[in-house]
């Protein structure tokens, strides 16, 4: 997938601050809960994007293309939302921005495995089964040791 790569790692320290708060925080004011709201809202916009086009390389019956999609939904349903200088706000923010990595996280394994596969050409002869150096290939790659070959989804 040749989608934008993020500078995940201080968006996922954010998130986790924010999500640690347990009451409000008075030492800040509402002008940095709306900074902090805005930049969490942006960033969910940017990897809501990048899992709209991994959902594009789904088949339309895909069970994993019908749950990123209901996701993308619920993400759009919160971002139509303007955000608000609360703690709330911000706290819902960081649960959406972790829920789109989580999606992203599941869908780019196997299309990261498929982009592989189809870099390969495997020549196909007939009446030859190619499904054990498909799957030897794949496991090679790493971490797709559970991938179902049988077509099942994982």
């Amino acid at each position: 997938m040749a989608g934008l790569r993020f500078d995940r790692e201080p968006y996922e320290a954010l998130v986790a601050a924010v999500l640690a708060w347990a009451e409000p925080d008075t030492a800040l004011q509402p002008c940095d809960y709306k900074q902090i709201a805005l930049r969490l809202t942006g960033h969910a916009r940017a990897v809501a994007a990048d899992v709209r086009r991994y959902v594009a390389q789904l088949p339309k019956g895909s069970g994993r293309r019908a749950l990123a999609e209901v996701v993308l939904a619920e993400a759009e349903g919160r971002l139509s939302v303007p955000s608000r200088g609360t703690v709330r706000c911000v706290q819902g923010r960081a649960r959406l921005v972790r829920a789109l990595y989580e999606r992203r996280d599941r869908l780019e394994e196997p299309a990261a495995a498929l982009t592989a596969l189809r870099r390969t050409r495997i020549r196909c002869v007939p009446e030859e089964d190619h499904t054990e150096r498909l799957y030897l290939f794949l496991k090679s790659l790493g971490g797709l040791a559970a991938l179902d070959l049988t077509g099942g989804s994982t």
